[in-house]
């Protein structure tokens, strides 16, 4: 297994607990709460950036603003890999 150094502004951490949430804003990681444990309003004040029903269906394109964010017009290039 190859391990790699990203910084954490280049990673989304997906979590679906508060305590996680917490911990990825800790980090310094941007997050996704996911609403299958708590409610998006409670996932949003632990600190969640955005929230979403499950990592399938993600609600407002988070994945694609994230990386909008990092990489411009070359993210609709991206591979997602969830």
């Amino acid at each position: 297994m190859v391990h790699r150094r990203l910084p954490a502004a280049d990673c989304l951490v997906v979590e679906d607990a508060v305590s996680g949430v917490k911990a990825a804003q800790a980090g310094g990681f941007r997050c996704v709460g996911l609403t299958s444990t708590f409610a998006a309003a409670t996932l949003r004040q632990a600190g969640a950036d955005w929230t979403a029903p499950d990592k399938r269906h993600p609600a407002g394109g988070f994945y694609h603003q994230f990386l909008a964010q990092k990489y411009g017009a070359a993210s609709r290039r991206l591979p997602i890999i969830a």
